[in-house]
């Protein structure tokens, strides 16, 4: 995105800080964010948010099974 026409700067706006990328969306934890088409690099490890899920840690519904939620 940055240089192109795309570019938040070249369509009205005056300064960003956000995800320009589907992908990066997906994760609750990106990697960058970007800052008027400057990549900030954060502290987050890199997670591949299209790998399949092994389905010994889903619960019935699909979702990831929380063993560390208290019981009673």
């Amino acid at each position: 995105m940055k240089g192109t026409s795309g570019s938040p700067l070249k369509q009205g706006f005056d300064d960003y800080y956000r995800l320009l990328d589907q992908k990066q969306a997906h994760s609750f934890y990106p990697t960058h964010l970007w800052e008027n088409d400057k990549q900030d690099t954060l502290d987050n490890p890199f997670i591949s948010v299209h790998r399949a899920l092994d389905p010994k840690k889903l619960c019935e519904r699909g979702h990831r099974k929380n063993n560390n939620r208290p019981s009673g």
